[in-house]
């Protein structure tokens, strides 16, 4: 299975178990030798409570949850993440963060279509659908799911789930 995916300006890859436990225990040491910039908002608030339960899962060999990391690669820079998790339906859920509204209005629609297409195929269980819940009011995410192909399945008033259906 390949773990990073990338276009000229964005890197799509997997958290290893090193980096999570890194993230945890070292960060700050982490953020002093890196070469890339890692914003106070990286990862995001759900990335790092989720940690610690992505490093037991995978230390345990226990499958379900997968982190993945996205930086751009020209400003050497974190800027979003997404996490994944597989239901037993082979149903996928992702919940997407970025560092902030520009930063997710600049990498949102490649780093979810680099997702969509080569990452999610690479997984040795295949995936039939993958499912993102967005806020109404968040537009701008709302088009760019529609514009790769998402179709509204789950609409309450706060929130709606979008699913893209592999064929």
């Amino acid at each position: 299975m390949v773990d990073d995916f990338k276009t000229e300006r964005i890197i799509v890859m997997s958290c290893s178990l090193d980096l999570a436990k890194s993230l945890v225990l070292y960060r700050d040491e982490l953020v002093k030798r890196s070469p890339i910039v890692m914003p106070n908002t990286w990862p995001s608030n759900l990335f790092k409570g989720f940690l610690p339960y992505y490093i037991e899962q995978i230390e345990s060999g226990g499958k379900g949850y997968k982190f993945w990391i996205i930086a751009d690669l020209k400003l050497k820079k974190m800027v979003g993440d997404f996490i994944f998790h597989q239901g037993e339906d082979r149903t996928g859920y992702i919940a997407t963060s970025f560092i902030s509204p520009d930063a997710e209005l600049q990498y949102l629609e490649e780093s979810l279509y680099i997702f969509m297409k080569y990452t999610v195929k690479s997984f040795t269980q295949s995936v039939k659908s993958v499912a993102v819940d967005c806020s109404k009011k968040d537009g701008y995410k709302l088009r760019v799911l529609k514009d790769l192909g998402f179709v509204m399945d789950q609409n309450d008033s706060l929130y709606s789930t979008w699913t893209f259906t592999y064929h």
